[in-house]
């Protein structure tokens, strides 16, 4: 239960500047507070402390999805703890986009659209 993430050891980033976390989302709403052994500000650092079996992290679902598929991590309070992120590519729409511009924008939709199937994303 999410109470007893209050009992466990989360590695934890900061929330703005110096201050570290000390609370992770509710998809409910709400919080739930944190503590643990380990603050970073690198997703990385708190991938690798999870991995080596330091604690739990709260970070970013494609940052992990190997390591889910290989069975080195797994997913825990999944359908409590987290918060779905939006991604918007805005852009003025001309005759004439730059062949850059329009490489962009389709390959952000593409990668969005296979982080999460299901959510329907399109590219308009």
């Amino acid at each position: 239960q999410p109470e007893e993430l209050r009992q466990h050891a989360c590695l934890r980033g900061f929330q703005t500047g110096t201050r570290p976390i000390t609370a992770w989302p509710l998809r409910t709403g709400g919080v739930v507070r944190v503590n643990g052994p380990l603050v970073a500000d690198d997703m990385r650092a708190l991938l690798i402390a999870a991995q080596r079996g330091l604690g739990i992290a709260l970070v970013p679902r494609p940052l992990v999805q190997v390591e889910l598929q290989r069975g080195q991590l797994i997913n825990v309070l999944q359908d409590t703890i987290g918060l779905d992120v939006s991604l918007a590519v805005v852009w003025l729409d001309q005759p004439f986009l730059d062949p850059k511009v329009r490489a962009f924008i389709d390959t952000a939709t593409e990668w969005a659209a296979a982080q999460s199937p299901d959510r329907g994303l399109s590219g308009h």
